[in-house]
């Protein structure tokens, strides 16, 4: 039984030594994962710094844009008001330029209406005037000149043919 002792007593020995070994090997990873996690957290609290002045610079940013877009407020409050304002004025200035426009079409039918009527009335008036004095004062040069015309040929007086044409400066027809 002693090769038993002995194998027990080296078997035994292996696994103090492997026990040992691994306590060691496992404290040199907790060392290691210690290290890592007093890393990740250096790292953390640094990034953590660095996020608060991000987030106040962010914060400081919006706070300003706020303000910023807070003084636009009344700046689009006027502007609206004034597009506003101009689009009356604009629909009261094209009701006024339709209206003026509607009433100088009316003012113009007007007057092209009374000069077709003083032109018509002119025509009439020439007619009148041709047929009431121009028409009797050539009829009466007619007769004068055929009463002229038969005293020539009563008391003889012979003229020659060309004479009996009427002169160009008689014949009143001829200038009308």
């Amino acid at each position: 039984m002693q090769t038993q002792e002995i194998l027990l007593a080296i078997f035994t020995g292996i696994l103090a030594v492997a026990v040992l070994v691994q306590t060691i090997v496992i404290f040199g990873m907790y060392r290691t994962f210690r290290r890592l996690v007093d890393r990740i957290n250096g790292i953390s609290r640094d990034l953590l710094k660095n996020a608060d002045k991000v987030t106040e610079k962010a914060e400081e940013t919006l706070n300003t844009i706020q303000e910023i877009g807070n003084g636009f407020i009344p700046v689009k409050d006027k502007v609206v008001d004034a597009a506003e304002i101009l689009h009356q004025r604009v629909v009261k200035v094209d009701d006024f330029l339709e209206e003026t426009t509607n009433t100088a079409r009316y003012e113009v039918d007007r007057v092209k209406a009374r000069i077709e009527t003083a032109t018509s009335r002119a025509e009439e008036l020439l007619e009148m005037v041709h047929d009431s004095i121009l028409n009797p004062i050539n009829e009466i040069s007619a007769i004068v000149r055929g009463i002229r015309a038969g005293f020539d040929f009563l008391f003889r007086r012979r003229r020659k043919p060309s004479e009996f044409e009427a002169d160009p400066q008689d014949n009143d027809e001829m200038f009308i």
